[in-house]
């Protein structure tokens, strides 16, 4: 075993993997990269009789740190937003977010999709706050409930296939994140040639 492994372990013995686990999932919520997934994953695989315990911590923190983003984006979101879009798409994308946006932010907070983004947007949007916390306590929950109740029921022999499978599913949310940029680059270019 390595090095860092071993700190890493030895940590996890100590009370403050609740606290760390609250404090990583609500950072990687509101702007950290990453996902907390993996965190929930080693920790509960270390500690597996605990794994309610670090859901529980999880999710109080990943919709702390959503509520925060959310915050991040109503008070300086617009205009960074105002000047990555043309208005127009600005404008298209709010209308689409004022109907849809707290099925997405319910999507993002159960899938790989980067949850950070749509708790940003809904600031920028300005979806209603108490059903915004609400939507993600119970998606985020679900998410790291699901989880590390799976390391605990089915044994640490299903880290690989959350793993492998977590990997696949964020390369492809990622792609989808480059792909999106691009065609929004392209459609502000034609839009200013017009």
């Amino acid at each position: 075993m390595d090095r860092l492994a071993e700190q890493f372990i030895a940590f996890v013995n100590t009370p403050w993997t609740p606290v760390l686990l609250f404090v990583h999932s609500f950072l990687e919520a509101s702007f950290l990269p990453g996902a907390h997934d993996f965190f929930i994953v080693a920790v509960t695989v270390i500690k597996p009789h605990l794994w309610f315990y670090f859901a529980i911590f999880s999710t109080v923190g990943s919709t702390c740190g959503g509520c925060f983003g959310y915050f991040i984006g109503r008070y300086g979101g617009r205009p960074l937003i105002e000047r990555i879009i043309h208005p127009k798409i600005a404008d298209k994308i709010e209308k689409s977010y004022e109907k849809f946006g707290l099925w997405a932010v319910a999507f993002a907070g159960f899938t790989p999709v980067p949850y950070k983004l749509f708790a940003i947007m809904s600031g920028i949007f300005k979806i209603n706050v108490p059903a915004f916390a609400v939507i993600s306590l119970f998606a985020r929950g679900a998410r790291f409930f699901l989880v590390s109740g799976l390391i605990f029921f089915i044994g640490p022999q299903i880290k690989e296939h959350l793993l492998d499978s977590f990997n696949t599913f964020s390369l492809i949310a990622l792609s989808s994140v480059f792909l999106l940029i691009i065609i929004i680059k392209l459609i502000n270019r034609r839009l200013r040639h017009d």
